[in-house]
């Protein structure tokens, strides 16, 4: 035997006080002795760099004694380094195996062969080519028996970090067990891949599986299983193309049984089925797809902060899918924290941004992190139909006015609890299509952030319907034909801040009074085509200015409530003669008019007023005939300017230009609107279980059915011919009492006939007809 003087064999006391045999300290050389024999030592027989190990199983001879039956690789100085080029191991022979137990990453480009058993307490990484080997922990002593010296043990998830195979690496028949170690250099995970892998057993780690970071690399039937987290952490492309090909058993708890998605920037991406027992848990905000596809029956749960936001032209399309929350165990524990229950706010929501989005039959609730929506819409390419928006923390919904209307006529909006944002918020946005916009369900009304404008070549209509409240923010604006023909119609509409919860907190702030000037204003400008303001109120505007706005156009106001601002209604005219028909003014002024000439008020109550009840700053006359000014004196008007004067008048001032006889002696009675109630509204629960329609009928399935629920729970839908077989099954899990809808499909070899349609619930029962084509 030949020994270079690199090299030095000698019987001493290692770490422990263990023996060990050839003991390599030096960074660099080969081992030059061949036809060696190690034997009876308490420590390794051999300790040496990787550059340096590969060949000594393959030119030695190794007696195995009790324990460590292994060559140790040294990583740290004055071993060696981690990285060492390309290195092949040789097989050990039977018995024996590899052991790394210093505290730093292997980095080579590493192959091995079937047979080799690497036991680690660090992380390995780099190029990596193993086949039919065996990576596991030093305590794990079911292979290559006994290799730390500790006695008899078995092994137990989190004994080393993990294997980071580099893109082009390639796992084969491999086994990877116990690995899942927290902190670096590889956090809690067993396998993170970028290179492929295939036919291999990853198991019992102590954190993730396998993260795939990449989709060029394929995973193709490979077993994951009891790790004590998510098996898998992937992008929607990566599950589309290798979900099906591989096998994710339970976490070791049944905590954690479902797959974890990231976002990425990639190609279209469908999520196949999970399998039963397993869902989708989204962990970040995910965008960036061309389009996502959801599969029917699919359950995706959002980590707090997560979400989906698509825009760009970008697309998602889901059927009958659930978005909740991580913390709605309803449908099982997928967050590991033990039973837990959903709560408005625990993520951010579906935002989805031109493109043509498609949502049917979905159910999302527990949506709206940080007050955002759950529903965020723009552009007009989108299908929402048969969903159910539900317990969200912001808006359920965020949309163009034009969007809406559509929206609540298809789709449920339940409200949450604590209702801190029952609301459905109009986008800004410049309105150039008639547009009608219902008034929403009770406790349900609308908000509005920023400026909308009505106008455009048509000249566009936007009525907004009896029973609507709009609460506006603080730079809330409503612009009518500044630039272009428009018109507003709104009758019955209580216009109010977002602070005034006396229709309820909107702002999720608790408990708030609004005050004057929390938004800005209506504004009717030149090329108004007549606007109409009927038995609606104004309430806490004028920001900027009045609460309602007018510059040489003729809206008509009639019957409406202006309250709790500085100034009422300011006029800016030339020949035009808008007309205040028995208004009530509860401000600090009434009507402010400039320019050449005044609107006419006829039949007004300026009592509230605490300051001028007419200001004429104007060339022209302001008329204000049969108003009643508080006194049965009439208005005060001491100066002696034109066109009247009053110096006995006990009621409210008002300025010289303002023609105000004769003047009403008593308060006049208007028919206006007195509080900020807006007209009756919906009831939100219902009296009875109901079945209030399926489309269509009759029609090809799958049907539409639409049910009321009056408490929450299990709901039940079923499908039966005439003869009592059952066709088809649809549960659902409700949150609240309400209205829902379902989409209940049928198999292809249904024959057509009169099908039987039962909802149940809580023991209760109804039914009825549908005819079935096809």
């Amino acid at each position: 035997m030949r020994l270079p003087r690199r090299w030095r064999s000698e019987s001493r006391a290692g770490p422990g006080g263990r023996t060990l045999g050839l003991d390599n300290r030096l960074q660099a050389g080969t081992l030059a002795a061949n036809g060696c024999t190690f034997r009876d030592f308490d420590g390794y027989p051999v300790s040496t760099s990787l550059g340096i190990a590969g060949g000594v199983f393959s030119y030695n001879s190794f007696v195995a004694s009790a324990r460590r039956n292994a060559v140790e690789l040294k990583t740290l100085p004055p071993y060696g380094t981690p990285s060492w080029g390309t290195i092949t191991l040789s097989v050990p022979p039977a018995g024996f195996c590899y052991a790394v137990e210093t505290n730093a990453a292997l980095d080579a480009d590493l192959t091995s062969s079937p047979g080799t058993i690497i036991k680690c307490a660090t992380a390995i990484s780099g190029m990596l080519h193993a086949s039919g080997t065996v990576f596991t922990s030093l305590q794990d002593d079911s292979f290559g028996g006994d290799t730390n010296g500790d006695g008899a043990s078995t092994g137990a998830p989190g004994q080393w970090h993990g294997i980071a195979l580099s893109y082009g690496g390639s796992l084969d028949q491999c086994t990877v067990r116990f690995a899942g170690a927290a902190g670096p250099p590889l956090d809690r995970v067993s396998l993170q891949l970028a290179g492929s892998a295939s036919s291999c057993l990853i198991e019992r780690g102590a954190g993730l599986g396998v993260i795939a970071s990449s989709t060029d690399a394929a995973f193709t039937d490979n077993l994951v299983s009891e790790h004590a987290r998510y098996q898998i952490r992937a992008t929607p492309r990566w599950y589309q193309l290798y979900l099906e090909s591989n096998r994710f058993d339970p976490s070791s708890d049944g905590a954690y049984n479902a797959y974890e998605v990231t976002g990425a920037v990639e190609p279209a991406a469908t999520l196949p089925p999970a399998q039963p027992g397993f869902c989708y848990v989204v962990s970040n905000l995910l965008g960036g797809l061309s389009s996502l596809t959801v599969q029917p029956g699919t359950l995706l749960k959002f980590q707090p902060g997560a979400g989906i936001s698509l825009a760009g032209g970008n697309t998602v399309t889901a059927h009958g899918a659930v978005f909740t929350s991580l913390a709605d165990d309803t449908l099982g524990d997928s967050g590991g924290d033990g039973s837990s229950s959903g709560a408005p706010g625990q993520w951010k929501g579906l935002e989805l941004t031109d493109g043509s989005g498609t949502l049917v039959g979905c159910n999302v609730r527990f949506a709206g992190a940080g007050g955002t929506p759950t529903l965020t819409l723009q552009g007009s390419g989108h299908t929402i139909q048969g969903c159910r928006f539900a317990s969200g923390l912001g808006p359920a919904l965020r949309a163009t006015a034009p969007l809406v209307p559509g929206l609540l006529a298809s789709n449920t909006f339940a409200p949450s609890a604590p209702a801190a944002f029952n609301a459905i918020e109009l986008a800004p946005e410049t309105i150039d299509q008639d547009v009608t916009l219902p008034a929403p369900a009770a406790p349900f009304c609308y908000v509005v952030r920023g400026e909308i404008a009505v106008e455009g070549a048509a000249g566009p209509r936007w009525t907004i319907a009896t029973g609507t409240v709009m609460k506006l923010g603080l730079a809330g604006n409503l612009v009518v034909g500044a630039n272009a023909a428009g018109r507003l119609l709104a009758d019955g509409v209580v216009f109010t801040s977002i602070d005034d919860d006396t229709l309820g907190d909107t702002g999720g702030d608790g408990a708030t009074a609004g005050g004057p000037g929390q938004w800005r204003a209506i504004n009717v400008y030149d090329h108004d085509t007549g606007s109409v303001l009927r038995c609606s109120i104004l309430r806490y505007g004028g920001s900027s200015d009045a609460e309602l706005v007018i510059v040489n156009s003729s809206p008509l106001v009639h019957n409406c409530v202006l309250r709790e601002a500085a100034t009422g209604a300011r006029t800016s005219l030339n020949d035009q003669r808008p007309v205040f028909q028995g208004c009530v003014f509860q401000t600090g002024a009434g009507v402010a008019a400039y320019a050449n000439g005044g609107p006419v008020l006829a039949g007004c109550d300026f009592s509230g007023v605490t300051g001028e009840g007419v200001s004429a700053s104007t060339a022209g006359i302001v008329n204000a005939q049969n108003c009643w000014w508080g006194a049965t004196s009439g208005p005060s008007d001491p100066s002696g300017g034109p066109p009247d004067q009053n110096t006995a008048g006990a009621g409210v001032t008002v300025s010289d230009r303002a023609a105000y006889r004769p003047w009403l002696t008593s308060p006049p009675t208007n028919s206006c609107p007195t509080t900020t109630d807006a007209g009756p509204r919906a009831p939100v629960i219902p009296g009875r279980l109901a079945l209030l329609g399926i489309s269509p009928n009759p029609g090809r399935p799958p049907w539409r059915v639409r049910f009321a629920a009056p408490q929450a729970g299990m709901a039940r839908i079923e499908v039966m011919d005439i003869a009592g077989r059952r066709l088809g099954v649809r549960e659902l899990t409700l949150d609240s009492p309400g209205v829902y809808e379902a989409l209940v499909p049928l198999g292809a070899s249904v024959r057509p006939g009169v099908c039987i349609v039962v909802l149940k619930q809580s023991g209760r029962s109804v039914s009825t007809h549908v005819g079935l084509v096809r």
